[in-house]
């Protein structure tokens, strides 16, 4: 997607072409595959401890957090300048 300023791929303006990423790799290379493979298990792992850590987080603050006061239409506030 090109930016608004430049009217070019961020890619075309580092390596002065265009990427083609429809193609995938020419040949297939064995320890390619296994650190692949390797590496898209350690991703789920990650992926999966994270969401982990984002929920214990949520708990965690949630417990201590205060409602704001109940504001309506027309009451009286202070405002801090």
């Amino acid at each position: 997607m090109p930016t608004e300023i430049t009217k070019v791929i961020l890619f075309f303006a580092n390596f002065g072409f265009k990427a083609d990423l429809c193609q995938g790799p020419i040949g297939a290379v064995p320890r390619a595959a296994v650190k692949a493979d390797k590496i898209s298990i350690l991703y789920i792992m990650l992926k999966d401890e994270l969401e982990f850590v984002r929920t214990r987080i949520k708990q965690y603050y949630n417990k201590y957090r205060l409602k704001g006061p109940c504001l309506e239409r027309g009451d009286k506030v202070y405002l801090i300048l």
